[in-house]
């Protein structure tokens, strides 16, 4: 009850600076708060990141995660990067998001801060090329794909192309988050290397989206990869490397 009561005070709190931004003409809000300082987009999901309680469930997942490298697949404004920056036992965070919005936020939230993080405005896929992407007006970390000249094309990535091309050594990585609305099995597909080379005990975080068909076959997919299921908080799942796989799987 008291974390709804907290909900509703933190948005009204920082209503009114929201309108003046608006009535200003401004594009962007600046948050302070005990989680540090935030620029959120008015009116949109991205207020609710600043707010300490967002997911607070989800919270010891990150800052309670294994020593080592975090990537943040779908990073949205940076709450996560920060919680595992500063709260946790990760020594580097690789933030990716494919809104350019939200990313313009991303990177001013790292700077901000003073994270020992780097954002990369990139959707991380199975192949590489580029998406077009449709983010929702209100719900902005939320994206979907769109066909045409309808939406915005952004550069996507398999994830183990950049752990080759920056020299990250994955078993250095002690906690992968994967949130990509929709496109878990495609990005999980551009990171078979990554995650078939994680040492034993790092984690892998992942909200699942799309229907019972999609999320059955993400599970077997990172089953298969070696890791176990050891938590879950609604569609979000919180798995642990136990073993090594010996093939690929979506060769």
């Amino acid at each position: 009850m008291w974390r709804l009561v907290y909900r509703i005070y933190h948005r009204l709190r920082w209503l009114p600076a929201q309108l003046q931004a608006i009535w200003n003409n401004q594009p962007t809000v600046e948050i302070r708060n005990e989680l540090g300082r935030f620029t959120a987009l008015p009116l949109t999901n991205t207020i609710r990141e600043t707010d300490p309680t967002h997911n607070i469930k989800l919270h010891p997942w990150i800052t309670e995660a294994p020593p080592g490298i975090f990537m943040d697949v779908g990073a949205g404004s940076g709450l996560f990067t920060r919680l595992a920056v500063t709260e946790g036992a990760i020594t580097k965070a690789y933030a990716f998001e494919g809104n350019p919005a939200v990313y313009s936020l991303l990177l001013k939230n790292i700077a901000d801060n003073n994270l020992d993080a780097e954002g990369f405005n990139i959707a991380i896929s199975r192949e590489a090329g580029s998406m077009n992407l449709a983010p929702h007006s209100v719900n902005t970390g939320h994206t979907s794909s769109c066909s045409g000249k309808s939406g915005v094309n952004v550069a996507a990535r398999p994830l183990d192309d950049f752990v080759s091309v920056r020299q990250v050594n994955p078993s250095d990585i002690s906690l992968i988050r994967i949130e990509s609305d929709g496109y878990e099995l495609s990005a999980l597909g551009g990171m078979q290397h990554t995650i078939k080379n994680m040492r034993p005990g790092s984690r892998l975080m992942v909200r699942l989206w799309n229907g019972k068909q999609a999320s059955d076959m993400t599970f077997s997919f990172i089953k298969w990869s070696g890791f176990r299921e050891i938590d879950h908080q609604g569609e979000y799942y919180l798995f642990e490397k136990t073993i090594e796989p010996e093939k690929d799987l979506l060769e």
